[in-house]
């Protein structure tokens, strides 16, 4: 008998080798790998949030700017008018010379509270000895011309502090007080008015 035809090989299976790491190009995403199944992941933003994907309504809003608080305007400061200090001034002097003391007295201490360095501070101190002196209160008087001339002794109000101090002294019975009152007078404010009347009344002899 005829021997069997052998049957033919089957061709042998060829096998496509596997992609080395090098040729695989760094930071490809996966989809373009071959791998579909493979998410592209979000890298994080420089500052550290998270990027929103393309496509979501995230992405598509536009950034809310932060809105700077108003700004404050300070308050301004305040000062001393010299016109509202003379104005003051004068509206006490006026109530003194009225005859109403007391009241000026007490508008001339408002006064040196609200302006004690001001430059009508020594008239405003003479005229509460003026105010007292009219009253009768001699010793307050006397305490209040001598404060005058010894916080302003170069103020031209010093010269009549000391000749009104001479002239309350003398109705206290200090006659030799007074005198040195007068001759203080005549030595440091020469040219002053209250000079001129101790020379023309003589009592500075």
């Amino acid at each position: 008998p005829a021997a069997p035809t052998p049957a033919p090989a089957a061709a042998p299976e060829v096998r496509q080798p596997a992609p080395s790491p090098a040729s695989v190009t760094p930071g490809t995403p996966a989809s373009r790998r071959g791998d579909a199944t493979v998410p592209v992941p979000q890298l994080p933003s420089m500052n550290g949030t998270p990027q929103p994907a393309q496509g979501s309504p995230a992405a598509t809003m536009p950034a809310v700017q932060p809105q700077p608080y108003p700004a404050t305007t300070p308050a301004p400061a305040i000062s001393s008018s010299p016109r509202t200090e003379n104005a003051e001034y004068q509206a006490a002097l006026q109530v003194v010379r009225s005859g109403r003391t007391e009241e000026g007295i007490q508008r001339f201490r408002q006064f040196l509270q609200q302006y004690p360095q001001g430059k009508l501070a020594p008239n405003a101190e003479y005229w509460i000895g003026e105010a007292l002196y009219s009253q009768g209160k001699l010793q307050e008087a006397l305490g209040q011309f001598q404060a005058v001339s010894s916080r302003y002794p170069a103020h031209h109000k010093s010269a009549d502090a000391m000749l009104k101090a001479g002239m309350t002294m003398s109705r206290l019975g200090d006659q030799q007080g007074a005198r040195q009152q007068y001759q203080q007078v005549l030595a440091l404010f020469p040219k002053s008015e209250a000079a001129g009347k101790i020379r023309s009344s003589g009592i500075g002899r």
